[in-house]
């Protein structure tokens, strides 16, 4: 976990001994499930659930959640 911005870290970088530079900030899955096991075992702080962007966008009178990375 990224101490500064308080999310998962996408990767380690086992040449350099250091975690990859990229976090995950979208609430896609498997950053959610890693999130969420995180938290279960106390390996980071609950609050860390709700650094998790959210991606939305109104969609006639309610909103959506948006999803990456799907070819439609």
């Amino acid at each position: 976990m990224d101490p500064e911005r308080r999310l998962l870290s996408i990767g380690y970088r086992a040449a350099e001994g250091t975690l990859d530079g990229s976090c995950y900030d979208l609430l896609a899955s498997e950053a959610r499930l890693a999130s969420f096991i995180a938290i279960a075992k106390s390996d980071v702080p609950a609050r860390h659930w709700f650094r998790l962007g959210r991606a939305a966008t109104p969609v006639g009178t309610a909103r959506t959640h948006l999803l990456g990375g799907l070819d439609v």
